[in-house]
């Protein structure tokens, strides 16, 4: 039985590459679009309780405003805590035990510790100063 013999197998063919082609471009959006049908159960009751005392549409409304505000709200207040921790982080790790550790690493004969910590210390520095800039 040849393959792509007709024009149906050839049709249903192009459109299986479409779909494969379609898959691969979305697989970067994938927690995204598993997200959907989670919010969807999540907030499908609100909405039905809403829709008793409210119209369709205002219940729509009011149920995405919740959403924003639940999933939004706790995501900018963690942005912002990492955002002002972060330069205490960045002199923590040119502080810590650890750098001074790697100081006394030798391989051999070499001294490989001593450059690596000055390494680190002025990755580190060089990106918080970067940050202030």
């Amino acid at each position: 039985m040849p393959f792509l013999d007709t024009n149906h197998q050839r049709a249903a063919f192009i459109i299986g590459l479409l779909g494969l082609a379609l898959v691969v471009a979305l697989v970067p959006f994938a927690s995204g679009l598993l997200a959907i049908p989670v919010l969807y159960v999540v907030f499908e009751p609100l909405h039905l309780w809403l829709e008793k005392h409210v119209k369709a549409r205002a219940a729509a409304a009011l149920v995405i405003v919740t959403a924003l505000f639940v999933i939004v709200v706790p995501g900018v207040s963690f942005a912002t805590l990492i955002v002002t921790q972060a330069q205490d982080i960045a002199s923590g790790v040119v502080q810590s035990p650890l750098l001074a550790r790697l100081q006394q690493l030798r391989i051999g004969n070499t001294d490989l510790g001593p450059q690596l910590a000055d390494l680190g210390s002025k990755v580190w520095a060089g990106s918080a100063v970067r940050r202030s800039a």
